[in-house]
């Protein structure tokens, strides 16, 4: 009876922690200016820039074979969360609780987990903020190329597919940014770091559509990339949910128009049915293998 009332204060006191972290984490996320600059403005000109080239600045019309590559720039959301992530673990980090840390009685589990559940936050809004800035974009143009292509996402199945993916994305970013920001002491470096594992990524996860990418040879050796690229899985969760591949294989036209064009995550064999699969599995393996490194680093106070 005795230990079972230590287990329930103690419980009560690590839940009563991580909502305290949490608050404090949000309200920090909710203050900070760069934030906003990393999560909405950076992503929303990016993508921007994207799409008004890849249609021509709205007067190239997109055909139902090119909609799901019209969407495929919505992953900036996932890729400049590592900069947020990055400047919020930062705030943290040189924050007086995490210099004062056995003072305040911080559980390093607490404070990973208040911190992922913020990344997962700033993911959700900048996807969401991207999706309203395309259509709020395609009433000036000719075209409303993003407006149509939203239109394949019809199904439940679909959308619960996109929110999996933010949220292994969200895994993935946070774990990174966490690593980095414990293991390098210089802020200007760690920035710098992002920004190169941003272009990398931008490079090799298929930001411009595939079907938008006449090169074939240019397609295989993006693939290839795209293998030691941890938001390249969650990229073709977010193919493989926008055509729903789930109700109909032949959608992966969809994806790669191309009868000489290679398909990711098939492993060289073109299988489409193998891509949701190996693409999850993938998304798992680098979600997993980084976060739990993450309980491994220590904490520099």
């Amino acid at each position: 009876m005795e230990t079972k009332q230590i287990f329930s204060t103690n419980f009560r006191f690590e839940l009563n922690s991580f909502l305290r972290l949490l608050k404090y984490s949000l309200k920090t996320t909710l203050a900070s200016i760069r934030i906003y600059f990393y999560c909405f403005l950076l992503p929303i000109i990016f993508y921007s820039v994207i799409y008004l080239i890849v249609t021509s600045f709205g007067y190239a019309k997109v055909t139902s074979l090119n909609q799901v590559s019209t969407l495929a720039s919505l992953l900036l959301a996932a890729c400049f969360a590592l900069m947020s992530a990055a400047c919020l673990i930062n705030n943290w980090k040189y924050s007086v609780m995490i210099k004062q840390f056995k003072i305040f009685r911080i559980s390093k589990q607490n404070l990973i987990f208040s911190l992922l559940l913020t990344t997962i936050v700033i993911t959700l809004l900048s996807y969401l903020t991207l999706i309203i800035w395309g259509c709020f974009l395609d009433l000036f143009l000719i075209n409303q190329n993003f407006i149509n292509s939203l239109k394949i996402i019809t199904s439940f199945s679909q959308v619960l597919g996109i929110f999996f993916g933010l949220i292994l994305a969200a895994f993935i970013t946070f774990s990174i940014a966490y690593l980095l920001s414990f293991l390098i002491s210089s802020p200007l470096l760690i920035q710098t770091l992002n920004v190169v594992i941003i272009v990398f990524i931008l490079l090799s996860s298929n930001v411009v559509g595939l079907n938008l990418i006449t090169n074939n040879q240019v397609n295989a050796v993006l693939n290839i990339l795209g293998y030691f690229n941890p938001l390249k899985a969650v990229q073709w969760i977010f193919f493989a949910s926008y055509a729903n591949l789930i109700s109909n294989l032949v959608n992966a036209r969809q994806i790669v128009a191309s009868a000489y064009g290679d398909f990711s995550f098939t492993l060289y064999r073109n299988d489409v049915g193998l891509i949701l699969p190996l693409a999850i599995s993938t998304a798992f393996f680098w979600a997993g293998a980084l976060f739990l490194t993450t309980f491994f680093v220590k904490i520099k106070k």
